[in-house]
Formats: C-alpha cells, sequence, structure tokens
C-alpha cells in the first residue's frame, strides 16, 4: 500500500490502483450475486484479483469483478435463447 503525495495526498493505491478500484468481500459478492465463500474460491483460481491491505480485509479489483459478470451475463442469455 502507498500513499500518494504532492499532487493527491488523500488518495492511497494498492497494487498501483487507487483504492476506489477496490471493493470488500461483501460488496464484491453482492456485485456477482455469489457468496464471500464463492468470491474468494474465484480469487484463489485467479478469475479475480485479490489484494490484502494491511491491518485490513481483502480487497477485490471492481473491473475483474464486472469483467466475469458480464461474461456470466452473455452465457446465461446465449443459453436461454439456445
Amino acid at each position: 500500500m502507498t500513499i500518494a503525495t504532492e499532487n493527491a495526498p488523500d488518495v492511497i493505491a494498492l497494487a498501483g490502483r487507487p483504492l476506489s478500484e477496490w471493493v470488500t468481500a461483501k460488496e464484491g459478492s453482492a456485485l456477482l450475486g455469489v457468496s464471500r465463500l464463492i468470491l474468494t474460491r474465484l480469487a484463489d483460481r485467479r478469475l479475480i484479483s485479490r489484494r490484502c491491505v494491511p491491518g485490513c480485509k481483502p480487497r477485490y479489483l471492481r473491473s475483474d469483478i464486472e469483467r466475469l459478470s458480464a461474461r456470466s451475463i452473455e452465457a446465461a442469455s446465449s443459453e436461454s435463447v439456445a
């Protein structure tokens, strides 16, 4: 975890990305519509990026979750058409 200096002193970054691009397990599981256990398994399989904030709970990359969510929606809609 790094803290940006002069330009944006209040911005905290995690793995080179602003903390705002990361979500908690609760938020991530809600976005995907899955349990926290499933979210953890997706991260274990490296389908979603996960980073641990020192002294905090793990965070999950929002763009990975959105990408996975979009992919599952596409799959579901193609199955219903077939």
